[in-house]
């Protein structure tokens, strides 16, 4: 944001000294300021707007640097400017806050756009919460996205009412932006009421709502009329609105009292004589119209049928203008329309490991513990037509769980062999980040840099990159590397309910689980085999594989897949089961259900080790490592019968109701009527 002393230049003097004689000269040029008096440009929103919609949150434009605010703020002055910028919101700029009448506003982007590239610029908009209305005309006056090549580039400023400041409001009173286009959000019903200004009665002569309305519109005059009153009263008279969106009757209410998006494209013909302009406002249908690009963006330079030649630059920013106080109107940018062309080189190596400098690149393999190097290349590539800087470039880069080593930053320019390098900082979040306010980049100039970290205890994966923003480009992300780190401590744990050993009878149900874990890094399961020694029934889908831990459902193996026999064989491969050693529910599980017969009846049974086999993850298959793993052994003890017979001092059995058990179940099978019984019991 530019602030500096007060400046009406003398082209400024002479309009203002033709309006107060009433004529008109053809070589009067437009009012313009240099920047704004006697504050910062920044206040309080003063919960004049409403949140930031869902869809925006996440936006990283901070232009607040990258405009010019011409003018005096406050005031009703020709040189009065009302617009400033959100002290809590980055990319917002209140165009009016309707603290009083008439207010009007200018802001200015100081990078021009070229109008032989083509750009997508996303903003929304907020039209007031039409608190203040004037009867059925509506709610005076509204604001406007302006693109223009006034002489007066980011200095111009425009006029007040019904102009938006950048139509005139009348011809011999007022300014106007010359060589403009607007899309324009007009609130109020300037129609054949008014005395000056009456562009609205269009909407009215068609049967259409005359306010709100969105539309395209020209300041273009139809000759080489120059500057003044003449040009002044042709953009007047001709004016029409371009692709208007009108609401419905019962529609006019939702266009208040929230953030609307709009998006404004352009797209150069390959006649290189036309463009298209398109504007979509929020769910309306895309509007669009074909420009001359000479006769309507330079028209005040138009001679004859030859084509002047210019840079085909413009001025861009917003424009507006109330009637009554009461009504904020304000702007929310959320991608700006032409960045600076960038070309990120970003690569990692392992010191620990040897990588030497030669052997930078996007991944790598490592150990809890070592030491890794960045090396970032960042390059502002020429663009035709394009000569956007990297100013006050910002660099930030997310170290997740690793340490950053303090005093290994180091950097370098194409600018100086000896630059000023920037100030490193690790924030509270641990992203290693610096603003190089030190330094612009022209296109075709680059810088790079590099630091070091140590490899986290928890880190497992990590993949980051840089986030990249400057004075005039969005935060964008670019350059991802990815660091996998090796596994250590894998351990495969067989148990049976849980257990090492279990002591059942036949026909007991028991559960299998084999249990991979990893004390660090990222183990890749491809293959597990386990087998189940004869004597033991496979209980049908009873096999499943899980992590441990993990919310949903666990998943069924269907019988046909993986068993073969008594043997279990689970294949991941290609993608693997991911067994991460961070956090700690992430082992993976793989469960059956079997049962002892009689054919083991009294005996102890193996169950035999299970086998994993593996990788740890990697990008670059040079750094593929195998890894196998085997548990344990688990141990089943089946119980076998014992037969007591309790029998009379004639060897005959004893009468069940002359037995009394402390088993209840043993109790349960004494049959009075019978005279000769055994009695099984399971020890």
């Amino acid at each position: 944001m530019k602030i500096g002393k007060k400046s009406i230049k003398s082209k400024g003097l002479l309009l203002l000294l033709s309006l107060v004689l009433g004529f008109v000269s053809l070589s009067l040029k437009p009012l313009q300021s240099e920047a704004y008096v006697g504050w910062p440009g920044i206040l309080t929103e003063n919960g004049r707007l409403p949140a930031t919609p869902s869809e925006a949150e996440g936006s990283e434009v901070d232009f607040r640097d990258a405009f010019n605010l011409p003018g005096v703020f406050g005031g009703t002055t020709a040189q009065a400017n009302h617009s400033y910028f959100s002290l809590e919101r980055p990319n917002v700029v209140i165009l009016y806050d309707g603290v009083n009448n008439d207010q009007k506003s200018m802001v200015w982007y100081t990078q021009k756009l070229s109008l032989n590239q083509p750009f997508e610029f996303e903003s929304y908009v907020f039209l007031s919460n039409a608190a203040v209305q004037i009867g059925n005309l509506g709610v005076p006056d509204g604001m406007a996205f302006v693109m223009h090549n006034d002489p007066a580039g980011e200095t111009a400023i425009g006029g007040t009412g019904g102009g938006l400041g950048v139509y005139p409001r009348a011809s011999n009173l007022d300014n106007m932006i010359y060589n403009a286009v607007a899309v324009e959000f007009d609130t109020f019903a300037n129609v054949n009421t008014e005395i000056n200004t009456h562009y609205d009665q269009e909407f009215l002569d068609k049967g259409q709502v005359a306010w709100p309305h969105v539309a395209i519109g020209k300041t273009a005059t139809s000759q080489d009329f120059g500057f003044g009153n003449t040009a002044i009263r042709d953009v007047m008279t001709n004016f029409k609105h371009i692709g208007p969106t009108v609401p419905a009757s019962g529609e006019v209410a939702d266009w208040f009292g929230v953030w609307k998006k709009v998006v404004v494209k352009w797209q150069p013909l390959p006649d290189k004589i036309n463009g298209v302009l398109s504007y979509k406002f929020a769910d309306y249908p895309e509007q669009s119209t074909t420009l001359d690009i000479d006769k309507t963006f330079n028209s005040t330079n138009w001679y004859n049928a030859e084509r002047p030649i210019w840079d085909r630059k413009v001025t861009w920013g917003y424009t507006g203008s109330n009637g009554l106080k009461g009504n904020p109107f304000a702007a929310m940018i959320t991608k700006l329309p032409q960045e600076p062309d960038v070309d990120v080189d970003r690569k990692v190596r392992n010191v620990t490991k040897g990588e030497t400098e030669a052997e930078f690149r996007t991944s790598t393999v490592a150990h809890v513990g070592d030491i890794l190097e960045y090396k970032v290349h960042v390059k502002n590539n020429v663009v035709e037509d394009l000569d956007i800087s990297l100013k006050k470039t910002k660099v930030l880069e997310s170290l997740e769980k690793n340490s950053y080593i303090t005093d290994s930053f180091a950097f370098s320019n194409s600018l100086s062999a000896t630059p000023v390098a920037p100030t490193v900082t690790i924030d509270g979040d641990n992203n290693f980040t610096y603003v190089d306010s030190a330094n612009e980049y022209p296109t075709g100039t680059s810088f790079e840099y590099t630091y070091k970290v140590t490899v986290g205890a928890n880190t497992t994966e990590f993949i980051n990159d840089v986030a990249l923003s400057s004075t005039y480009s969005t935060r964008t992300q670019y350059g991802e590397t990815t660091v996998n780190v090796l596994p250590e401590e894998l351990k495969l744990v067989k148990t049976v309910n849980d257990t090492a050993s279990v002591n059942p009878i036949v026909d007991d149900l028991l559960t299998v689980k084999v249990a991979l874990d990893a004390e660090r890094g990222v183990y890749m399961m491809d293959t597990l085999k386990d087998t189940v020694p004869a004597g033991f029934d496979i209980v049908p889908n009873s096999t499943y594989i899980y992590n441990e831990g993990a919310i949903g459902p666990n998943e069924l193996l269907a019988d046909a897949s993986v068993w073969s026999g008594n043997t279990l064989t689970v294949e991941r491969a290609p993608n693997a089961w991911q067994v991460i050693g961070n956090p700690k529910n992430n082992k993976m599980i793989i469960e059956y259900k079997i049962k002892p017969t009689s054919a083991v009846k009294g005996k102890e049974v193996t169950l035999p080790t299970a086998v994993a086999d593996g990788t740890n993850q990697y990008v670059d298959t040079k750094d593929k490592q195998d890894y196998q793993v085997m548990s344990n052994n688990a141990t089943v003890k089946v119980k076998t019968d014992v037969i007591v017979s309790f029998k009379n001092m004639d060897s005959s059995l004893l009468e069940a109701s002359k037995i009394i058990s402390t088993n209840a179940a043993f109790n349960k099978k004494k049959k009075p009527c019978h005279t000769i019984l055994q009695y099984e019991r399971q020890l």
